[in-house]
């Protein structure tokens, strides 16, 4: 039963009787930190609560659960994490601790990053003096720009490097660098990226929560484009619609490879808007014809063929952006 109200001046007395096997002590341990805990009722043998008015007796059955009351600290801690490579320093990030629960093994505190993205939980251990450091990502509504410092960070956190984990007044802890955060891969290249788009062309959106692979790529090539990179292709084959045939084209219809240049406008698509991201020119040096008998055979005819254009002595190609 659970009990709502309160008595003035009088404490509230709670006594219970609890019978604990080898196999139910990783259910007692939380309350070696104060944290909350359920002791069922196969382990309660008796509970005796003392409480004015009759309130108070003797009670059987049900579950005990134990939970801090007010686990906020008057003033948070912030901690500066080091990912390390021998003695230098590669990337360092701050988290704010602001809650803790105590008890006779030790406190374990909880915070975030100030995007609210990370959420740290750390666990010390003062009867062994072990520390346990835990991290979690919680996407949430953020702008990219605001992201990037933290998965730069995470990014660092590569097997050889260890973190090392340093209070304000001096105290440090040190932990090897098993694997990567990012098993998987790592997204740090699409959050700069995004975050390189949003400043040079203004316009600002929030990070996406989801976004499916080849949208992921698109925005890291353009990126690339606007930061003055080439992007390499290789390519099978493409159509050329003309609207009328001129005598450059002479040499194609004779089977020669000849080099092009095409030019368009591109925008990137995102969450129900278009960025306008400018010109891009695309070389492509050596393309022929793939069949020069129908291009010869829709001239002789009056009409202006469509060309399919092949590969000549290469597939590659080249994308800029221009001015």
């Amino acid at each position: 039963p659970k009990y709502r109200g309160a008595v003035k001046d009088r404490p509230i007395s709670i006594r219970t009787t609890v019978a604990v096997g080898p196999e139910d002590l990783s259910i007692l341990e939380p309350l070696g930190y104060g944290l909350e805990t359920t002791i069922p009722h196969r382990m309660i043998s008796s509970v005796t609560v003392d409480l004015p008015s009759g309130l108070g007796g003797d009670f059987c059955g049900g579950e005990f659960n134990i939970f801090p009351v007010d686990a906020e600290m008057d003033d948070p801690i912030i901690l500066s994490l080091r990912v390390m490579a021998e003695d230098a320093v590669v990337a360092s990030y701050p988290v704010r601790l602001k809650e803790r629960t105590s008890g006779p093994r030790g406190s374990v505190f909880t915070g975030t990053d100030s995007t609210g993205w990370l959420t740290m939980r750390l666990t010390v251990n003062v009867v062994d003096e072990d520390v346990e450091a835990e991290f979690r990502v919680n996407p949430q509504s953020a702008m990219a720009n605001a992201l990037v410092p933290l998965f730069q960070w995470l990014d660092a956190f590569q097997p050889g490097r260890h973190l090392n984990i340093r209070w304000p007044e001096g105290l440090e802890a040190n932990s090897e660098i098993g694997r990567p955060f990012w098993p998987d891969g790592s997204p740090v290249r699409l959050v700069e990226a995004l975050a390189y788009l949003q400043e040079h062309t203004g316009v600002y959106l929030e990070m996406p929560l989801s976004l499916r692979e080849e949208n992921a790529q698109e925005i890291v090539a353009i990126a690339g484009l606007m930061r003055g990179e080439s992007i390499d292709l290789r390519w099978k084959a493409f159509n050329l619609s003309m609207n009328q045939w001129g005598p450059g084209l002479q040499e194609l219809e004779n089977g020669i490879a000849q080099a092009f240049l095409f030019y368009e406008d591109i925008s990137l698509s995102l969450q129900g808007g278009k960025i306008p991201i400018g010109r891009v020119r695309t070389h492509v040096p050596s393309a022929r014809l793939a069949d020069c008998e129908s291009v010869k055979r829709d001239l002789a005819s009056g009409l202006v063929p469509t060309l399919r254009l092949i590969p000549g002595d290469s597939d590659k190609a080249q994308r800029v952006l221009v001015t």
